[in-house]
C-alpha cells in the first residue's frame, strides 16, 4: 500500500511540474477519480490485510495452546517411562524368583514321585506277602481239619497194628538167630567190596589229579559249541597232558558231567547237569558224548543264549574246563542255514564313535502265511551273555537288509550276527565283529562353525560337565544375584554388559569378551561359546531326537551331512540346587538380551520341545557347549 500511494503522488507531482500553469480543473478531476478508485481499492486491501493479521494472531494463540498441551504430555510420558522402567525392573526380579520357584517345584515333584513310587512298591510287596500268607493259613487250617478227622479212626487201627507187630516180632526173633551167621558173611563180603571201591577211587583221584587242563574244541571261530536235544551230541576236548587224557577216558562216564547255564540275564545261575553217556580217546582229543535231551526249549528255539563246561570229578578232586558258549545245531558258521540263505551276516559300515550300520541277508519271506522276523543281534561280549536284538523292516531286491545301531560305547569291539526267526525256528549267521571309533572332540556338522563333542567340564558326550553363570569362568556352589560377578547384588546394578541406564552404567556390550567367555578361557582360545545365531542355525538346520545314551537322557542332534552330537539333559543350577537334570537341558549362548540386559539368550529342550529363549537371568548356572571356527 505505501509503495502504490508514493508512486501515485510522484506521478501527480510530475504532472504538476510538466503542466506548469495548465488548467487546474482537469487536475482536480483526475485527483477525484484517483480518490474514488485507487484510494478505495487501497482501503479495501488494508481491510483484508487487517483481517488476515487477526486470523494469524488467533492461529498463533491456538498453536501456543497446542505447544503448552504437548509440553504437558511430554512431561507425563517422561513420568510414565520412568514408572515403566521401574515396573520392568520389578518384573525382572519377579521372573528370577519365578524361575527359582519353578526349579524348586520340579525338584519337589521329582522327590515326591520317588517317595510315592517307593511307598507303592513297598505297599505292593507287603500286600502280596499278606495275600500269600492268607492262602497258606487257609491251606494249613484245611490240613489240620483233615488230620483231626483221620485221628479219630486211628485208635482201632493202631491196636490192630500193635497186635500184628507183637506177632511179627516173635517170628523175627526166631528167624534172626538163623540169619546172624549169614549177615556176618555178608559184612565180610561188603568190607572186601568197599576196599575195592576205595582202591578204585584212589586210582580215579590219581587220574583226575593228573589232569592239568581241559579245553573245549569249538565248532565255530567264536569259541562256541553246537548242541541239539538228542542223546548223542559229540563234543571234543583237549586234555593236558595226553597221558592223563588217555587214562581218564578209562574211568568211565560216571565221573563226567556237563554243567549247563542260561546266560541271557545276570541273575543267579541255575545249573543244569547234562549227563555224559560215553567217553573215548582218539590219541589226540577226548571225545565226550553228551545227552542233550534235558536241554530246555529256550536254547533250542534260540530265544536264549547259554554256556557250559565239562566237569570231571571223583567226589573229592575236580577238574573242569572254562565255560564256553552253546548254540543249537542249526546256528553258526558253515551251517545249512547260512549256506541256503536263511540267515547270512553282512558287513558293518558307517561306523562312528557310538553308532554303526549292520547288514544281513535272508531269503525267507512271509508267503503262504509264514511268520518271519529278521534282523541283527549284537553285544559288547561274545554273544554268550545278554544280546540286543534289532529287527529290520524291509529288504532290497537281493534280500539284503540293514539295521542302524546307536548308543554304542566308544572305541569298543562289538560282536554281531544276522538272524531269521521263521515260523518259530531261529537261524543265525556267522558271528562277526566291528570296533567303534574313539569319541571325537571336534564334530563337523557342515554348519558355519564346528561343535565340540561334549560339554565343557566333561570328558565324553553323556557327561553333564560343569555349570556356569553367564559371563563367569568358574563353577560355584551358589548361583544367585548376590554371588553374580557382573553386578552389585541385584539385576538393577549391573557393572558390565549393559544397554539400559536403569540397570546401571551403560557400555552397550552385547557379546561376551574373550576374557569372560568360559570356553575360550578354559580351552585356551581354541574354542568359544556359540552365539545366538549359531544356536539358531543348529536348531533349525539339524534334526533333534530325544534319546538315551548310556543311561543318560538327552538329544541327538543330527546334521544333513550325517554327523551328529549328543546334548545331555543336564538341568540347571538355581541358588544351591541342581534342578530337573535328566528331564531338561539348558545351554548358554554368548549373546546378551539387549532389550533386557539382566538376561542372556539360551536354548532349552525336553522330550517334547526344543526352544530358544531370550530371558535367562544371567546368574543361573547353565551348561556350555563350545564351538570353533
Amino acid at each position: 500500500m505505501n509503495r502504490s500511494f508514493t508512486l501515485s503522488i510522484a506521478s501527480l507531482m510530475l504532472m504538476i511540474v510538466s503542466c506548469g500553469k495548465a488548467d487546474t480543473s482537469a487536475i482536480e478531476a483526475r485527483l477525484d477519480a484517483i480518490e474514488k478508485v485507487s484510494i478505495a481499492s487501497l482501503q479495501s486491501q488494508m481491510s483484508q490485510i487487517n483481517t488476515t493479521i487477526g486470523n494469524l494472531q488467533a492461529t498463533q494463540s491456538q498453536l501456543s495452546g497446542f505447544v503448552t498441551n504437548l509440553q504437558t504430555s511430554v512431561g507425563t510420558l517422561d513420568g510414565n517411562y520412568s514408572s515403566l522402567n521401574t515396573a520392568v525392573d520389578n518384573l525382572g526380579k519377579q521372573n528370577s524368583k519365578f524361575e527359582k520357584d519353578i526349579a524348586d517345584l520340579a525338584k519337589a515333584v521329582d522327590d515326591c514321585g520317588k517317595d510315592v513310587k517307593k511307598w507303592v512298591e513297598e505297599s505292593y510287596t507287603t500286600l502280596t506277602k499278606f495275600s500269600e500268607l492268607q492262602g497258606e493259613v487257609s491251606t494249613i487250617k484245611t490240613n489240620i481239619q483233615t488230620i483231626f478227622s483221620r485221628l479219630d479212626g486211628l485208635d482201632s487201627e493202631t491196636k490192630r497194628i500193635s497186635d500184628g507187630l507183637r506177632d511179627l516180632s516173635t517170628e523175627l526173633n526166631e528167624k534172626l538167630g538163623k540169619c546172624e551167621g549169614e549177615i556176618e558173611g555178608i559184612k565180610e563180603d561188603l568190607k572186601a567190596l568197599q576196599d575195592d571201591v576205595d582202591s578204585i577211587k584212589e586210582q580215579i583221584a590219581a587220574v583226575v589229579s593228573a589232569v592239568q587242563s581241559v579245553v573245549v574244541v569249538p565248532d565255530y571261530s567264536d569259541g562256541s559249541v553246537k548242541l541239539s536235544k538228542v542223546a548223542d551230541n559229540k563234543v571234543y576236548f583237549e586234555v593236558y597232558p595226553l597221558t592223563a587224557a588217555e587214562e581218564i577216558s578209562k574211568v568211565g562216564p560216571s565221573s563226567f558231567s556237563l554243567d549247563y547255564v542260561e546266560t541271557l540275564t545276570k541273575s543267579t545261575k541255575e545249573l543244569i547237569n547234562l549227563p555224559i553217556t560215553a567217553v573215548s580217546f582218539d590219541g589226540k582229543m577226548l571225545l565226550v558224548t553228551v545227552d542233550g535231551t534235558g536241554l530246555p526249549d529256550t536254547i533250542i528255539e534260540g530265544t536264549k543264549t547259554a554256556s557250559a563246561r565239562l566237569r570231571i570229578s571223583d567226589g573229592t578232586v575236580t577238574r573242569s574246563s572254562e565255560y564256553f558258549p552253546i548254540y543249537r545245531k542249526e546256528s553258526g558258521s558253515g551251517s545249512g542255514s547260512q549256506q541256503n540263505g536263511i540267515a547270512i551276516t553282512g558287513e558293518a559300515l558307517n561306523i562312528g564313535d557310538s553308532s554303526a550300520t549292520l547288514y544281513g541277508w535272508s531269503n525267507q519271506d512271509g508267503s503262504a502265511g509264514a511268520s518271519v522276523i529278521f534282523g541283527i543281534e549284537y553285544s559288547a561280549t561274545d554273544l554268550t551273555t545278554a544280546a540286543t536284538t534289532v529287527s529290520a523292516s524291509e529288504k532290497d531286491a537281493e534280500n539284503r537288509y540293514s539295521c542302524r545301531i546307536t548308543g554304542l560305547m566308544y572305541n569298543t569291539i562289538y560282536y554281531y550276527r544276522a538272524f531269521t526267526l521263521y515260523n518259530g525256528i531261529r537261524a543265525y549267521g556267522q558271528v562277526k565283529t566291528f570296533k567303534t571309533e574313539p569319541c571325537y572332540e571336534i564334530v563337523d556338522l557342515g554348519l558355519s562353525v564346528k561343535w565340540r563333542g561334549w560339554n565343557l567340564g566333561a570328558s565324553k558326550p553323556e557327561e553333564y560337565g560343569d555349570y556356569y553363570a553367564w559371563g563367569e569362568t568358574e563353577p560355584k556352589e551358589n548361583y544367585s544375584w548376590s554371588t553374580y560377578k557382573w553386578c552389585n547384588g541385584s539385576s538393577s546394578t549391573l557393572t558390565k554388559y549393559n544397554t539400559t541406564s536403569s540397570y546401571g552404567p551403560v557400555d552397550n556390550k552385547t557379546v561376551l569378551d574373550a576374557a569372560d567367555d568360559v570356553a575360550s578361557v578354559k580351552l585356551s582360545g581354541k574354542w568359544r561359546m556359540p552365539t545366538d545365531a549359531e544356536w539358531t542355525e543348529l536348531r533349525t538346520k539339524c534334526t533333534w531326537t530325544w534319546t538315551t545314551l548310556h543311561g543318560v537322557n538327552g538329544r541327538w542332534v543330527t546334521a544333513p551331512n550325517g554327523n551328529y552330537i549328543f546334548l545331555p539333559a543336564a538341568g540347571g543350577w538355581f541358588d544351591t540346587d541342581l534342578g530337573v537334570a535328566g528331564s531338561f537341558g539348558y545351554y548358554w549362548s554368548s549373546s546378551l538380551n539387549a532389550n533386557s540386559p539382566s538376561s542372556a539368550t539360551y536354548v532349552w529342550f525336553q522330550s517334547s520341545a526344543v526352544i530358544k529363549e531370550s530371558g535367562g537371568s544371567r546368574f543361573i548356572g547353565f551348561s556350555v557347549r563350545p564351538v570353533s571356527e
